[in-house]
Order: C-alpha cells, then structure tokens, then sequence
C-alpha cells in the first residue's frame, strides 16, 4: 500500500504543455488544446477506415510544430517494403521508424527502443503488438496486454532516458460485432478511446469521436477525409456541431432554471 498526497507527486516541469498539431485536432484532445504529455490514447476502428494514416498525420503535425520534441512510429503490421510505398503517398520520410526482429525477445525491443525517450509514441498496432508477444515470447494475450501498458505506464512517468512524460497512440482493430479486438482492461487502463466510424446515414463519410477522454471532451464529432494530401477536417461541419451543441447546453440551463425556480416559489 502507497499513500501520499498530490504535492508529493514528483513531474517533469512541461507534464501540463501539450503537444500541439496546429490542427482542430488540438480542441478535441485536451482542454489546453493539444496532445497532452504521458497521456495513452486508443483509437479503434474497422479496417480501411484510416487509422494509420490519421496517427502518421499526428505524428508529423506535432513535429512541424515542436522540432524540439522526439516522436516515434513502431510499426507492427507493415514491413519496409510496405513502409516505403505508404511514405511515398503521406511523406514521412523524417519520421524515424521502429520494427521488430523475430529473433529476438520482443518484450525486450520494446522495451529498448521506448525507454530512449520520446515524446510522443504512435503503435500500429496494439493488438497485432499483443499477438507478436504471444507467440514469440511465449506469453497468454492477457499477459502480454499486462506488459505491454506496465512498459507504457513506466514510459509515461518519466523513467526512461530523456526523463520524459512519453505519450502514446495506439491503433486497434473492432469486431464484426462492432467493439474493439482486446480485453476490457485496456479501456480502464488508458486515458482516451479516440474512435473512428463510419456515419450511420451515408458510408462514405467518416468520423472520429471520443468516447473517453480524461483531458477533453466526449461525443464531439470531426468528420474527415483522407485525400492524396493527406487527412482534410471538415471545419465547417465541426463548427456548426459546435454551435449545436452549445445552443443545446443553453436551452438546458434555462429548463433547468426553470424547474429551481418554480421549485423555490412552492417550497418543493
């Protein structure tokens, strides 16, 4: 048992600076607008969806706008030959990038290359990382689920080289039954599920949402797509959601006024 209070707590002096992407992504994250230091975020979503080419875009966008900062791609589904031709349509070519040799203890790797120090981590992905443990390491999923967030979760607190709060984005894959492919103990463990689906009215428009976020709000939708550029926001519906939902929260307080008053005057 560890008790203590929160002035107890030692940080890193930049833990409350976010990561900034310069993009509408920013308001989504965090209340202070960015990706914020040690924060773990999940992003599930079916195949084909974009997940990858969303997280690449993030990992870009936070270097143009933070040179200082160290960001990292550890790619687990695609090879070198598949890296290259995908960096040819988004252009990561200075985005240093991580891959296994099966040969060696996986855990192990990871566990090397994470603790160098880095600002921001991205996964592709968190459960094929899983599956690649299981097998060559050895090791039941569930305890490779177990090692993989305690190696995050030690990152994250600084313990690493450059003593750092690493933050981390991890792609997952969803079900046919529409759910996340992993155990419930990653979405309690981590900080954010950042989700993205497809619309329900029209398949051919896609969102990204949070379900969970520690830092920032929920239920906010950013339509997107992805374009020879690169990922396009489309701003003009987000900002009219926006204005929506502010209307809406309005029109509660008012009722909810309403109902204290009327109250107040019976004695109620």
């Amino acid at each position: 048992m560890q008790l203590f209070t929160v002035k107890d707590i030692s940080t890193n002096k930049n833990l409350q600076v976010p990561l900034k992407t310069g993009t509408v992504l920013d308001e989504l994250f965090s209340i202070t607008k960015g990706i914020m230091p040690s924060g773990i975020t999940m992003i599930p979503g079916k195949s084909g969806i974009g997940k990858t080419t969303v997280c690449i875009e993030i990992l870009k966008t936070v270097k143009l706008k933070n040179q200082s900062k160290k960001v990292l791609f550890i790619s687990v589904e695609m090879n070198k030959i598949h890296l290259y031709r995908y960096s040819k349509r988004l252009n990561f070519s200075d985005i240093p990038i991580f891959t296994f040799d099966v040969e060696n203890p996986i855990t192990e790797q990871l566990q090397e290359v994470i603790l160098m120090g880095w600002d921001l981590i991205f996964i592709d992905s968190f459960q094929q990382l899983v599956n690649l443990i299981s097998v060559y390491d050895k090791m039941s999923s569930r305890q490779a689920e177990i090692n993989i967030i305690k190696l995050m979760d030690n990152c994250r607190l600084g313990n690493n080289d450059r003593n750092v709060n690493t933050a981390f984005l991890c792609t997952m894959h969803m079900t046919k039954s529409d759910s996340f492919a992993g155990s419930a103990y990653i979405k309690y463990m981590v900080d954010a599920m950042l989700e993205l689906k497809q619309d329900e009215d029209n398949e051919f428009l896609s969102y990204m949402v949070f379900t969970k976020n520690r830092d920032g709000k929920i239920n906010t939708r950013l339509y997107f797509s992805i374009t020879e550029h690169g990922i396009e926001y489309n701003l003009g519906r987000y900002k009219d959601d926006i204005n929506a939902y502010k209307e809406v929260e309005k029109i509660e307080q008012e009722q909810k006024k309403t109902e204290n008053d009327f109250d107040n005057i019976f004695n109620l």
